[in-house]
């Protein structure tokens, strides 16, 4: 008989291992829809086109955020990045995806951090009903004050002020939040959604599993092969991850660090695997001909503050 301590994480891990076989291994990636948003409700009372803002070097949450971060960077032997801002290549990407999605309306801050300029934005947010905005909207604008993303490198979508904030240079995790916008605005009631959907158990994985095959598919209709198989990387490991909050296990700490690794390198056993199917499938296709790798925001390889989902989610 297995010791109690085990049985939870041997649980979680064969619940990541079925969710995947289940949600992720038969979903078929089909042809991207970009967004049109004429009538939605967010367009109502905002600034349509609003600049994208980005903040100033800040010594205070700068000196946190480098104090956090100097585990990783010594296990992972990284210096310190000069700047914690995005690239320059994925703003652009961000900007761009936010263009082509019609999804001009939302606000972009990089590495910005205002309080007063959020309440504005929840304020003036004629897209989601008082009573969502002034309830679940204020206690993401009271967590949004008091724990800045900036300090924590967190990239956020969120729906009651139509802000998308971008703290670090993960670029497929920023475009993950900007897809989560493009759900928002096919909503009719984004407000009662974000409230009631989006908080319950087992469904309020909805969102993420949308979002992360969202960017499979944007990738795949740009031919940007580096971004896809990163997209596709976080779409299998964010399936298995979910699968605690699909069973509510509620483990420890030391069994919520067992079973998101062992979730974690089910999914990543995945996403090998569906990768390769991917690559063999190109060949046949002959998809590599045609493709400008230089343009992907993942040209480089070089990501110089790149957490894998296995080690750190701002999502989790």
């Amino acid at each position: 008989m297995f010791h109690n301590s085990l049985l939870r994480p041997i649980l979680g891990i064969v619940l990541a291992i079925g969710v995947i076989a289940v949600g992720g291994c038969t979903h078929q990636f089909g042809a991207y829809k970009y967004g049109r948003f004429e009538d939605c409700a967010y367009r109502r009372g905002l600034d349509e086109n609003p600049s994208a803002l980005a903040g100033e070097p800040h010594k205070t949450m700068d000196g946190i955020r480098s104090a956090l971060d100097w585990p990783y960077r010594v296990i992972a032997r990284k210096p310190k990045p000069e700047s914690w801002a995005p690239t320059e290549a994925q703003t652009q990407t961000i900007v761009n995806y936010l263009e082509e999605n019609d999804l001009e309306d939302v606000q972009v801050e990089f590495n910005y951090y205002s309080p007063r300029h959020r309440w504005r934005k929840l304020r003036e947010n004629k897209g989601v009903a008082p009573v969502w905005k002034y309830t679940f909207g204020t206690v993401r604008w009271v967590n949004y004050t008091i724990a800045p993303g900036r300090v924590f490198g967190a990239t956020r979508y969120d729906p009651y002020s139509n802000c998308l904030e971008v703290n670090n240079n993960r670029a497929y995790e920023s475009l993950e939040e900007a897809a989560e916008a493009k759900i928002a605005h096919r909503l009719k009631y984004p407000g009662l959604f974000f409230s009631t959907v989006g908080i319950t158990p087992v469904v309020n994985v909805l969102p993420e599993f949308w979002s992360s095959a969202d960017i499979v598919e944007y990738a795949r209709d740009r031919q940007d092969w580096p971004l896809e198989k990163k997209a596709i990387e976080g779409y299998y490991v964010d399936t298995a991850l979910n699968a605690t909050r699909i069973a509510m296990l509620s483990p420890n700490f030391v069994e919520g660090l067992a079973i998101n690794l062992g979730c974690g390198m089910a999914g990543e056993v995945a996403s090998i695997a569906y990768v390769s199917a991917r690559q063999s499938e190109r060949v046949r296709n002959g998809e590599a001909e045609n493709e400008d790798l230089s343009k992907s925001v993942y040209a480089d390889n070089d990501q110089p503050n790149e957490i894998g989902h296995l080690l750190w989610s701002d999502r989790r």
